[in-house]
């Protein structure tokens, strides 16, 4: 029993440390904990991360008082990686100066000193043990996730209906495209049962991207797959792994086949992943949405081109600048796109990077790219091992994913997996040739180790603290939502915004019970707050001119309105709202022209939202039937709008409940 303790996986710190990673990697499975989603940060995989590295660390520390430690570094390691993100970090940090969000720059440094405490222990690890252990703990990790997700879309072929699958399950797409590569080249070095096993995972990695219906996921894991092929048919000292590369590129193929045998049971022929790459609306409005937040963080870097808006205040600020550009380009047709939503992040990292933090910011990541452009020339020269050039691989999709995911750095998880890619590729790309005693090399102790260690363990508590304050208001908010008496919950509401007063949401869900209980001045007032920190769709702006028609102030109804017609001028709701606002202040001629300006955006959109304005759901609808060139009801965007106008009218229509209801 002793032998068997003396083995166990709580004797070994790797395991340990493994053991901890996976937990972060799952950490968005686990059913019991609720879903309370913070405005713009993730906060739990957030907070995991910071838990396991802080326990890490303070390991770490007691350990070094009995067994010394270390960590060797090549020269060009240092000047390369950890030089240009140590720098990056303090710039993050600089720029909590000029930010209007100073917490959001503040949750951006610590983030990254998460990442180079991970690259940094995750480097130790492989020089003491290898990479091999790590590996297959993340692979283990995202085969896992895959389980749940093939068993849904098998469900979602035979029982049709809608789906989420691609929304929550696209953002392990990264993960598993960054890993692949350095996956497929360890199952090639396997035999027997192990490669076989090695086979399955690699089919249910892929089968996780394939049913998530990413059409970029889906390519850059083809192109995963291709460099590896490429590197052993190219490459001659790997051309014994010939034929198990045709093995696992036919396994891959037909993996998908045995799902769709259960589209044989369903009437619906339609399979989701061909509709998905088909739908060309779907394209389109995903298209649009990139171009116009490209826009807007290329306005963002005209207008401070050397610091930006400071790190992670795109989601706070974008609506702002989205103003200007509006403005500025008002003939742009993407300015149709995300009306709706709260654009949290630009779906490309370097322009948010040039976006929040600058020239500079962007000199900094171009440093780091630099770093791993000398690492692919030297992979490419030697082609010492197929590992080596799978890093490369799996580092190299990572940074083209960036371009157009929505998550990249900004996902913990996302970020852990490309830092452990990366320290394997440093580990095998940028050792110096010579003897290990070279002065090519650093060798840390101890002593040097513990500055990092401390700012590394500081950076995890204060993460966690801004996690858990931020997940405590999200709590508040939700028990107010659910408390009946508008007194305790307006108690519950001021406690979540006095425990983090850049939520938008207790304001948004505070002015809406206020609105309902019809005193509306003060739902004004938070609908206005909750708008000023971010809360900003063109829903929102109606919402707040509802209270300020209510209140009789027409002057601030039109006021605040007119600011939504600056950031939304392609928007029929907004502009024919707008006119209604202005029929409402009694500005016939306004209105006219208005009306006009809305009419000839689309006549059709815009004469249901009129109607549905000034007489509710059921005259609308007759008007659509018996007017086939005008819009039905339900066919209007953004739905939200619609009722919201539908919750404006009950308060002075009560009848009309029923007709709301069963719209719903």
């Amino acid at each position: 029993m002793q032998s068997f303790v003396n083995r166990s996986i709580f004797k070994d710190p790797t395991n340990m440390f493994c053991l901890g990673l996976a937990v972060v990697l799952l950490c968005l499975s686990f059913p019991l904990i609720p879903e309370w989603r913070t405005f713009i940060h993730m906060w739990r995989t957030e907070l995991f991360a910071s838990v396991f590295l802080f326990v890490t660390l303070v390991w770490l520390l007691f350990r070094s008082r009995s067994t010394p430690l270390s960590l060797t570094l090549d020269r060009r390691e240092m000047l390369l990686i950890v030089a240009p993100i140590s720098a990056f970090i303090l710039w993050s940090a600089v720029s909590t100066a000029w930010a209007p969000s100073w917490r959001s720059a503040i949750h951006h440094t610590v983030v990254w000193i998460e990442y180079l405490t991970f690259y940094l222990v995750v480097r130790s690890l492989i020089d003491r043990r290898g990479h091999k252990k790590l590996l297959a703990t993340i692979a283990l990790a995202l085969v896992i996730v895959s389980l749940p997700a093939i068993v849904e879309y098998a469900a979602l072929l035979v029982f049709g209906g809608a789906t989420s699958i691609g929304i929550r399950y696209a953002r392990y797409g990264e993960q598993i495209n960054t890993l692949v590569p350095l996956v497929f080249a360890a199952v090639l070095g396997l035999r027997g049962k192990q490669f076989t096993i090695g086979l399955a995972a690699m089919a249910a990695l892929w089968l996780l991207i394939f049913v998530s219906l990413g059409r970029t996921n889906i390519v850059l894991f083809a192109c995963a797959i291709g460099a590896i092929g490429a590197c052993v048919f190219v490459f001659r000292r790997f051309h014994q792994y010939r034929l198990k590369v045709v093995i696992a590129i036919l396994v891959l193929i037909a993996a998908p086949v045995p799902i769709h045998l259960f589209s044989l049971l369903s009437d619906d022929p339609n399979i989701p992943v061909v509709r998905r790459v088909s739908d060309d609306s779907a394209i389109s409005s995903s298209n649009g949405f990139r171009k116009i937040m490209a826009s807007i963080a290329l306005e963002m870097l005209r207008k401070d081109s050397l610091t930006g808006v400071g790190a992670d205040n795109f989601g706070t600020q974008v609506n702002a600048y989205r103003a200007v550009y509006a403005e500025e380009n008002p003939t742009d047709p993407n300015l149709i796109n995300a009306e709706n939503e709260i654009p949290e992040r630009t779906h490309n990292e370097y322009l948010q990077i040039l976006a929040e933090l600058g020239i500079v910011g962007g000199l900094l990541i171009a440093w780091l790219l630099v770093g791993i452009g000398v690492m692919a020339f030297k992979a490419l020269r030697h082609q010492r091992t197929l590992t080596g050039l799978a890093a490369l691989a799996g580092v190299s999709i990572f940074l083209v994913s960036s371009l157009v995911t929505s998550y990249s750095f900004r996902l913990i998880q996302n970020g852990f997996v490309f830092f452990f890619v990366l320290a394997v590729a440093a580990k095998l790309l940028l050792k110096n040739e010579k003897s290990a005693n070279s002065p090519a090399r650093l060798r840390f102790t101890t002593h040097q180790l513990r500055v990092p260690i401390a700012v590394g363990i500081l950076g995890c508590l204060v993460l966690a603290a801004y996690c858990a304050v931020r997940v405590t208001s999200v709590i508040y908010t939700a028990e107010a939502d659910k408390a009946i008496d508008l007194e305790k919950a307006e108690s519950l509401y001021q406690r979540a915004i006095a425990f983090d007063p850049e939520n938008p949401d207790p304001e948004f869900n505070l002015g809406f019970r206020l609105m309902v209980a019809k005193s509306f001045d003060r739902s004004a007032h938070y609908f206005e707050q909750s708008i000023a920190k971010g809360r900003a769709p063109s829903v929102s702006y109606s919402y707040l001119s509802t209270a300020y028609l209510k209140s009789g102030d027409h002057a601030a109804a039109a006021r605040s309105f007119s600011r939504a017609v600056q950031i939304y001028p392609s928007s029929p709701f907004v502009q024919t709202r707008y006119a209604f606002i202005l029929k409402e202040s009694r500005d016939e001629a306004k209105f006219a022209a208005q009306m006009a300006k809305a009419l000839a955006l689309n006549h059709a959109d815009s004469t249901t939202w009129l109607t549905l304005m000034q007489h509710g759901a059921l005259r609308a609808s007759e008007e659509a039937n018996k007017d086939r060139s005008i819009s039905p009801v339900m066919d209007l965007t953004p739905m939200a709008a619609i009722y919201a106008i539908l919750n404006e009218r009950i308060i002075d229509h009560p009848e009309e409940k029923s007709t709301v209801d069963f719209m719903k």
